[in-house]
């Protein structure tokens, strides 16, 4: 039953004379800010409607915690300290949300993982409390890749996020419910985090802009479940980079000075080797987008990212994690005092390939298997420095401020045809291999990079631009961003009604499926087993039902 605080909201909301709830919730961060500071609108009519908007998209999956009581009751406790005189700004009101691995107080921090289910942290991270300083709503928890170790927010426990713009599809990851969230217009924008792509990747699945800034700039603490404290970092989802700028300010402790950009003459890296290897599919609306680049004065300057690319691959790609996650995440478990073992949570991993994987590094590893504690330091005095000055050497020898790449190299597949591989061009890859490649040879060195829209692919689904800077250099990224941003037409937003509408929430059950080699892009001496999942949805909706779904696996 519906608590009296929330009916009497919701009909304060159809009888607001502003807008109805859709368009309201359909506001810009920088829309909705400039409207409730100016008291245009109460941060509880703005809420309620941002409330109505959530309940009609709950068949997406993409929260894993919302309290529509506590959301009215603290944009409530906003308007009560404006008719007071106490100042609310600079967000006064505004609702954002924040991803399940990054800590709340009042709020269970999940992390997509059964073990950590009702797990309450003791503190909140400190970039949530700039959030909150800043008079900002926190509108509940999104949904995640299980312990943010994957691409495609597919979670056998809590069932898959669905993509607005084709719900049969899959939303990226890690930060998967975010993008979604973000994109439906059920947020106005939200909490990521990225240790390898994971604001930028879920930006380019759902049509919208990924941030990641320096690393350190965004000063998460002990709040947020850790992969790799050398990586990780906590950014920003929202829906265009002028809404970034607009809340940049707000989170960052690193300098930022924005200025308006002209494109003319504006020399951008194109990173030729990034460029050859993206899906038929995406090649259409890539070269619309940088004709319309070209057209406002860009000068594209060719480059190679091969020898950044050969040096990080060198080093090892799952260095840092693969040493780093089993030790910080203990150190995590016992500072909030969890009632769960390190040992007692890897047994727990729902996700196949992650109980495997990350099983590894804390069941089997010892000080003789890489990495060792040598591999290690060695990294961090030697091997990243090497690729940063590889970084710097590629920007200078260019004499460029950006590198412009594709985010990633197809657009979002089916849930049912995705996780360990994906289709690619009539065979199949390995999904990190199409979503990831851009974005592992950036973190260690702390490159700030920003992924936003850059059309849609041959089948209806977003596409999507990324721009890399040099480290520190943030001001300088969205700067350009913003004008590489307004060059470009903008993509149509999702269906408002989600075709999911009226069906349950998602399950995905994994299955493994054994590739043979003349399937694969990748070279391969045999066959190789993959999970994959059988998506059902249950109910009375748009969508197929689960028995009509497409048959997988293919037959080869």
């Amino acid at each position: 039953m519906r608590a009296p605080f929330l009916t009497a909201c919701l009909a304060l909301a159809m009888a607001t004379g502003f807008a109805d709830a859709q368009d309201l919730a359909s506001l810009s961060v920088t829309d909705a800010v400039a409207l409730l500071c100016a008291r245009n609108i109460t941060a509880v009519e703005y809420a309620t409607a941002i409330v109505k908007k959530t309940q009609q998209h709950e068949c997406l999956n993409g929260f894993a915690h919302f309290d529509p009581d506590k959301v009215l009751a603290d944009a409530k406790a906003i308007d009560d300290k404006a008719a007071a005189g106490e100042d609310v700004g600079p967000l006064c009101g505004l609702t954002f949300v924040v991803k399940d691995n990054i800590d709340v107080l009042g709020y269970p921090t999940t992390a997509g993982t059964p073990a950590l289910v009702g797990a309450m942290p003791k503190v909140a991270s400190p970039i949530v409390q700039r959030l909150l300083d800043a008079n900002g709503v926190v509108l509940g928890k999104a949904r995640m890749h299980e312990l943010a170790y994957g691409v495609t927010s597919i979670n056998p426990f809590f069932g898959p996020v669905l993509n607005p713009y084709n719900n049969l599809a899959h939303v990226g990851g890690s930060s998967g419910g975010t993008g979604s969230l973000v994109a439906a217009r059920v947020a106005p924008a939200g909490f990521c985090s990225d240790t390898g792509g994971s604001c930028r990747i879920p930006a380019a699945m759902n049509g919208v802009v990924g941030y990641r800034p320096t690393t350190g700039c965004y000063n998460s603490g002990s709040g947020v479940v850790p992969m790799s404290v050398v990586r990780d970092t906590v950014g920003v989802i929202a829906r265009s980079v002028k809404d970034v700028n607009t809340l940049n300010p707000i989170f960052t402790s690193c300098e930022f000075n924005p200025t308006d950009v002209s494109l003319e003459g504006l020399r951008v890296g194109y990173a030729v080797d990034f460029w050859s290897g993206i899906g038929n599919d995406t090649v259409s609306a890539y070269n619309e987008a940088l004709e319309a680049l070209k057209a406002a004065g860009v000068e594209l300057v060719d480059l190679s990212l091969e020898a950044v690319t050969a040096a990080h691959m060198e080093q090892g790609d799952n260095l840092y994690y693969s040493y780093e996650m089993p030790r910080e995440l203990a150190r995590y478990l016992a500072w909030n005092e969890y009632n769960v073992s390190l040992t007692e949570l890897t047994k727990a991993v729902a996700t196949p390939s992650i109980h495997d994987n990350f099983g590894y590094s804390v069941f089997d590893q010892d000080l003789n298997t890489w990495p060792t504690p040598a591999d290690y330091f060695y990294g961090i005095a030697e091997g990243t420095p090497h690729i940063q000055g590889l970084w710097n050497q590629t920007f200078s020898n260019a004499s460029v401020d950006v590198i412009l790449v594709p985010t990633t190299r197809i657009p979002a597949r089916p849930i049912y045809a995705t996780d360990g591989m994906a289709e690619f061009d009539g065979k199949w890859d390995f999904t990190y291999n199409l979503l990831g490649q851009a974005h592992m040879a950036d973190v260690p060195p702390k490159i700030p990079s920003i992924a936003f829209p850059a059309g849609l692919a041959d089948d209806g689904m977003p596409v999507s631009l990324m721009l890399y800077a040099r480290p520190g250099d943030d001001s300088t990224l969205l700067s350009i961003a913003a004008a590489v941003e307004a060059a470009l037409p903008a993509i149509p937003p999702p269906p408002e009604t989600p075709a999911c509408q009226g069906c349950s929430s998602p399950t995905a059950t994994p299955i493994t499926v054994e590739f043979p080699a003349e399937a694969l892009v990748t070279p391969s001496s045999g066959p190789v087993n993959v999970t994959m999942y059988i998506l059902d949805i249950k109910g009375s909706c748009a969508l197929q039902a689960a028995n009509d779904f497409p048959i997988f696996p293919p037959t080869f």
